[in-house]
């Protein structure tokens, strides 16, 4: 709309701290840190004509975030990696997100992976902050804040397995399931009222992958993916609005006066 205007300013600055531990030859720690202050978040919506914002929401938060991870391997053919990391968020909520995998080497042409791992999406502070009524139009209306708005949660399980060909190159079959939690949604809670971010809807998506990588002598390589997927909303029985078939094939061709160029298709 020509009559108004609007927009969104932000300044931070941050930390980040990494190490590793090297405890034996088998057994490697790593350890991260990270922090940001914001020290300003400005959402401002106004009239060309007036000065003076009637959305004018100015935050200043800070988010850290720290993480543990473990590779260990056990045996010549078993590797196993175990991962924890904690986050405090915008509103300084205390958000965990483990992780365990397992890598077994069935032949020196063959491995098998699992993977288990939780993670989350937190709200940003325009979903948090942002909202007002329209002063020139009574029955138009901005979207309502919503400061109690809470994370999003995965949780994701994949089983794959990978074989390399000395000739026709590596390939891949896995099969995967995520289950999500508490999806932030803009909604409209009742006929006529302001819309508002809200934690909604809990999806579950399942499905299989097969992938190709070939790499030549002469620095080409090529690469294809399909797909197969179905996503649901739980205690539902119909699909939501995402692709059941997703497919991909690439060209990189070699490298010239050190640039490398490539051709994709999806």
């Amino acid at each position: 709309n020509l009559n108004y205007r609007g927009g969104a300013e932000g300044n931070w600055w941050g930390l980040e701290f990494h190490t590793n531990w090297q405890w034996h030859k088998d057994h490697k720690l790593q350890h991260g840190l990270i922090f940001q202050d914001n020290t300003r978040q400005w959402l401002y919506t106004g009239s060309v004509s007036d000065p003076k914002p009637f959305v004018d929401s100015t935050a200043s938060t800070q988010v850290t975030s720290t993480w543990l991870e473990d590779r260990w391997q056990l045996t010549p053919v078993w590797l196993l990696i175990a991962g924890l990391r904690i986050d405090h968020n915008l509103k300084q909520e205390t958000l965990y997100s483990p992780k365990l995998g397992a890598v077994y080497q069935l032949s020196p042409q063959d491995t098998l992976r699992i993977n288990y791992a939780e993670a989350w999406l937190s709200p940003n502070i325009y979903q948090l902050r942002y909202g007002s009524k329209d002063p020139f139009f009574v029955e138009k209306k901005f979207q309502a804040p919503n400061p109690k708005l809470n994370a999003e949660h995965i949780k994701s399980l994949d089983l794959s397995w990978e074989h390399n060909h000395q000739h026709l190159g590596r390939f891949g079959l896995s099969g995967f399931t995520y289950q999500t939690q508490d999806m932030i949604e803009l909604v409209q809670p009742t006929p006529g009222a302001q819309e508002i971010h809200l934690n909604r809807n809990d999806l579950s998506a399942n499905g299989v992958q097969l992938e190709w990588h070939k790499s030549t002598q002469n620095d080409w390589r090529f690469g294809s993916s399909v797909t197969f997927q179905t996503v649901t909303e739980r205690g539902q029985n119909w699909q939501v609005d995402a692709p059941e078939r997703l497919a991909k094939l690439q060209v990189r061709f070699p490298t010239l006066s050190g640039i490398r160029t490539a051709v994709e298709w999806q």
